[in-house]
């Protein structure tokens, strides 16, 4: 950061060797963004409190709990956002239209909106999903989400003119109002996967086999085949691996959906089509495969029949991608097959992901941000500029630890949100000013996250000379037993040190402001505690303990400040405590790491592993680890280990995660 206005935040920015003059987010598009959660706030609920008695589906519906109901109703905000995206005009077509008559003409319900507000914060796939799909490319509308927000003013009470409602209904068979919809019987179209003719299922049934429900299972009419989400799933991994991606007719029919999912983006390249080629050749070169579904006389339709009746499961499917792609990091399989858990054409669960934004917009609406009119006293706006500064902060780090994974706080996701929603914007920002696509991290397991927030603190006190978090929580030692983190990010950083601290990094002095650094984990996947993951959860909260009795001798002392230590007393430690969230049954899992899309890098933990390898110079360990993913280290020294986990910090988490033997 540099010139810095200590009223509001900083005048410009500093992200890697650059200096920008203009954030590249502004106060307005924050507000604004902040009035689009409102809008989701109010209208959850809206769905909670809504009686079904009357409704169509009333049989079923009235039987759903709270949580339960919110999954099925964003289950049905999905199905009308893919409606009304093949309602859209093509991209570049002669439809196009300004922002203004684009709104007036095509702009969505809240419920839609909502859908596509998740899709944009997933930015790597969904980038990838307008390149690749044919259909979807009908979404490169940049930030035409944020200028809705921004001009639609109060978007709970809405009305949209007569024409709008007449043509949405039109074009969708579904009401414009979101909770009128919840009330009308809605059924999903699609292939069947094995003879391929096109049939409906019911959202809901009595017997807990509607598509939107865990045990879907219908049979066809015409071929008499059970289908579910697996096979589902299955027939559109073969279609994509069915299409010639060498056949230069098949090129220019389907362009780059024909190539695999996840497969597409690289670290700096918007289409790395020989990586996607490289891979799709290495599946299709599976036995299997290859004798079932790559004869070159066969038209697709004859290949996709052949594939379809011999991999018979999704456990067969993974076998396959994961032995086919055993060079490579095993995580790229198991992206790629993630999008592939069933027939919708979007590479993501949407109905996962906008249920994983609930707790984040939850924390906004507590701090009250959301309210409308919050933050229109310039004296209450510094909060934000505080924050857009905060932003710019994290991304220069980014910049600066390629290798490593960076939790934001609350306030930074908030700003970081807002930037994905500028869609390919945020994409060319991350290449001019980052040095690489930052993806944002959907789900992440909590040992990753313990590890990337710790790194994240040491990072940026080292960095700008100032705390990360004001919440209360307490930080990481900054001198650990043994050779310190301090030290060794002391001599990496050395070249590109803050010369002095940065007023605009640091939140305005009010309750909100502080208790927005704490991270944020909205992204996080709560897995029970077991096995070594109980081990790991329990010295985890043995070191946070240990921390605050730390932090409470400080106080005594008058080292640390009292407000900021009891502010920690009204809330957990991070992610020590379990999400209370209904989560639908067809989440994928799969975790995309913070920092970098895991097509071509590792898990989240391992990334950090070697993170902190490379930065505590010990390149050969690292690059070992790299290779092998850190589960395994073999071939480096045994003195080469011990020297390497005697440097990492902390609560032992990371030491434990190197073997002591090779």
């Amino acid at each position: 950061m540099s010139k810095d206005d200590a009223s509001t935040g900083a005048k410009s920015f500093k992200v890697g060797r650059d200096v920008i003059s203009s954030p590249v987010v502004n106060i307005e598009q924050v507000k604004a963004h902040l009035g689009l959660l409102h809008a989701f706030k109010v209208l959850r609920t809206a769905v909670k409190e809504a009686s079904l008695a009357e409704s169509t589906v009333s049989a079923v519906a009235e039987r759903l709990d709270e949580g339960k109901r919110w999954s099925w109703f964003v289950g049905l905000a999905v199905e009308r956002f893919q409606r009304w995206v093949e309602a859209l005009p093509r991209a570049g077509g002669p439809d196009v239209l300004d922002a203004a008559a684009w709104m007036e003409r095509y702009m969505p319900p809240t419920d839609v909106l909502m859908v596509w507000h998740t899709y944009l914060l997933n930015p790597v796939w969904y980038s990838e999903d307008c390149s690749r799909i044919d259909l979807l490319s009908r979404l490169r509308l940049k930030d035409r989400l944020l200028y809705i927000a921004m001009n639609a003013h109060d978007l709970t009470s809405y009305e949209p003119p007569p024409e709008r409602r007449q043509a949405w209904e039109q074009q969708t068979s579904t009401p414009f109002d979101p909770i009128v919809a919840m009330y009308r019987e809605v059924r999903h179209n699609m292939e069947c996967p094995f003879c391929e003719r096109d049939i409906s299922a019911p959202m809901l049934t009595l017997d807990d086999k509607g598509y939107l429900q865990p045990k879907f299972e219908m049979q066809c009419k015409l071929c008499t085949r059970l289908i579910n989400k697996e096979n589902l799933g299955i027939a559109k991994f073969v279609r994509d691996l069915a299409r010639d991606h060498k056949d230069p007719e098949m090129k220019a029919k389907h362009d780059y959906g024909v190539y695999l999912a996840g497969t597409f983006i690289s670290l700096k390249e918007k289409e790395d089509t020989y990586a996607a080629d490289r891979i799709k050749t290495a599946i299709l070169a599976s036995p299997k495969i290859k004798k079932d579904g790559s004869d070159d006389k066969l038209s697709d339709a004859q290949k996709r029949q052949r594939m379809i009746k011999d991999i018979s499961s999704f456990d067969e499917l993974k076998d396959i991608a994961v032995t086919q792609l055993r060079r490579g990091p095993r995580k790229r399989a198991y992206r790629i097959l993630s999008a592939y858990t069933d027939d919708r054409p979007f590479s993501i669960n949407l109905e996962g992901a906008v249920m994983r934004q609930s707790s984040f917009i939850d924390k906004m609406d507590d701090f009250g941000w959301t309210q409308p009119g919050y933050f229109d006293d310039p004296k209450d706006e510094v909060v934000l500029h505080r924050a857009i500064s905060r932003y710019h902060g994290f991304l220069d780090l980014l910049s600066r630890f390629p290798s490593a994974f960076m939790v934001p706080t609350l306030d930074i996701d908030l700003v970081w949100h807002t930037h994905q929603l500028t869609g390919s914007t945020y994409l060319w920002h991350c290449i001019q000013y980052v040095g690489r696509y930052v993806d944002h991290d959907d789900k992440v397991d909590d040992s990753t996250l313990t590890e990337s927030f710790d790194l994240t603190c040491l990072a940026w006190k080292q960095h700008f000379k100032i705390p990360y978090t004001y919440c209360g929580c307490p930080s990481p030692d900054e001198k650990p037993p043994g050779k310190t983190i301090g030290d060794h990010l002391s001599r990496f950083t050395k070249s590109f040190r803050q010369k002095a601290p940065s007023t605009a990094l640091v939140p305005v002095h009010r309750a909100d402001a502080h208790s927005a650094t704490h991270p944020s984990d909205h992204n996080r996947i709560g897995l029970r505690p077991s096995g070594m993951r109980a081990i790991v959860h329990k010295r985890r909260l043995e070191e946070m303990t240990k921390r605050r009795e730390r932090d409470a001798k400080l106080v005594k002392a008058g080292k640390l400040d009292k407000d900021t230590y009891e502010r920690g007393e009204g809330h957990d430690y991070p992610f020590l405590w379990p999400v209370p969230l209904y989560a639908p049954p067809a989440v994928a899992c799969s975790s995309v790491p913070v920092g970098v899309p895991t097509s071509y890098g590792l898990s989240g933990g391992a990334y950090n592993r070697v993170a902190y390898l490379r930065l505590f110079a010990v390149p050969q360990l690292a690059e070992q680890t790299a290779e092998t993913e850190a589960d395994v280290v073999v071939g480096a020294t045994e003195g080469a280990v011990e020297e390497t986990r005697a440097y990492l910090p902390l609560s032992g988490l990371l030491r434990a995660a190197i073997p002591r033997r090779l």
